[in-house]
């Protein structure tokens, strides 16, 4: 299973707790609960048109069918991340599987829009027990440098989840609703089965230190980290929901160039989170590289939507701002650990990180779209330059200064050197 037996005893809080240190399988395992997640989102973006023909959704409402996990995850988030510190990762993991199914099962076996969007809302409690809980357990079971890289490659778990499921489901629909919500329920029972190859960890904490479930929102490094976080989301998410149609309005491009793009997108965004890893391990300051990450952003971004410099330019502008949010999505996760007050804390900082990463992708597209019916490039352009320095200005300076390459020391257990 690739869980070394050596085991580390970290003392914290009063409290001695036993911690595995693991291989890279259990690390895998752990990631692909992140891209089960990721699939709930890709499945449903080729099948908005036919949930407006086949359910009669008001076109207006049709793209809650895919963002309303999301939803639930923003507001799901600190309990998930109360839960964990409670009752262990691999437990929620487990729930969150059986949940998730059970709502893929009910939009099977809907009959309305609205009964379709109650089991979107049941994949959503779903949704948030992977992601917090696959975060936590990545922070629990590495230490040193393989912490950073595990941490940054959790970052791209969701998007290619999303891009896998998103491919499959426009390739293998054939017309038939219901036949991706078959596949990722049992892409889930996998990921049941699959609980077994992961360590069994002792309780993070004990009752008496548990860490209150909005403890976390006390602690400003935390806050502006995920806020930061949430401010480069909305800006580079935005721009790729509404990217395909300023090609349209701009350059006379076909709807279809968004394919060939959103895969682009990924993939450029899934090099910057493990760019972000490596240059942690290479002693980059975390402060330099968040920094660097956003200035990405708003300068690719931003100069996306200039003028008169053709399709391929601003599409290489466009992946250059992915590839500053994919960085900056893989330095909050790293940062995880560094911004948590004590490992009491761990399971409350990936949530509020999950939390505030969700609300982006919430937020972005619309805010784009408005942005672009406003001002069809001064519009995009002003979301991503004032996103970006946004996200400077709410990065926690101090505590990422203080962290330089501090990921990389904190042993699994959290005690520092």
């Amino acid at each position: 299973m690739g869980v070394s037996l050596a085991m580390s005893r970290q003392q914290a809080n009063g409290v001695v707790r036993e911690q595995a240190r693991v291989g890279w399988t259990p690390i895998l395992t752990i990631w692909f609960f992140g891209a089960l997640a990721g699939a709930g989102l890709g499945k449903t973006i080729p099948l908005v048109g036919m949930v407006i023909k086949l359910y009669g959704a008001p076109p207006s409402q049709a793209p809650w069918f895919i963002s309303i996990v999301t939803i639930a995850s923003v507001v799901l988030a600190p309990f998930g991340g109360w839960l964990i510190d409670r009752f262990g990762e691999r437990r929620i993991l487990v729930l969150s599987c059986l949940i998730d199914i059970l709502g893929n099962l009910i939009v099977v076996a809907a009959g309305s829009f609205a009964a379709v969007m109650v089991g979107r809302v049941v994949e959503g409690f779903g949704f948030t027990g992977l992601l917090v809980a696959g975060t936590a357990m990545m922070v629990r079971v590495t230490d040193g440098a393989r912490r950073n890289i595990a941490m940054t490659l959790w970052g791209t778990s969701v998007p290619i989840g999303v891009g896998i499921a998103e491919a499959a489901s426009s390739t293998l629909t054939d017309g038939v609703f219901q036949r991706p919500f078959w596949g990722h329920a049992a892409a889930l029972v996998v990921g049941l089965a699959l609980v077994g190859a992961l360590p069994r960890l002792p309780k993070a904490v004990s009752p008496r230190d548990a860490f209150g479930m909005f403890d976390i929102y006390r602690y400003s490094g935390a806050v502006r980290m995920g806020a930061a976080l949430t401010a480069v989301v909305a800006a580079q998410f935005g721009i790729a929901a509404m990217f395909p149609q300023f090609l349209k309005i701009a350059y006379d491009q076909p709807i279809e160039i968004a394919g060939p793009i959103g895969a682009a997108n990924i993939g450029v965004g899934v090099l910057g989170s493990i760019g972000a890893g490596l240059l942690l391990n290479k002693k980059m300051s975390a402060l330099t590289l968040g920094l660097t990450a956003v200035a990405l952003v708003g300068a690719g971004g931003g100069l996306t939507f200039a003028p008169n410099i053709g399709v391929a330019l601003s599409s290489l502008m466009f992946l250059l701002c992915s590839i500053g949010a994919g960085a900056a999505i893989g330095l909050g996760f790293a940062m995880v650990p560094v911004v948590a007050p004590s490992p009491a804390a761990y399971g409350a900082a990936g949530a509020l990180c999950n939390q505030l990463v969700n609300l982006g992708f919430v937020i972005g597209p619309p805010a784009a779209f408005a942005a672009l019916h406003a001002e069809t490039r001064g519009g995009p352009m002003a979301l991503a330059v004032g996103g970006a320095l946004l996200a400077a200005l709410l990065l926690p300076k101090a505590t990422l200064r203080s962290g330089l390459c501090l990921s990389a020391r904190i042993a699994p257990g959290g005690s520092r050197p």
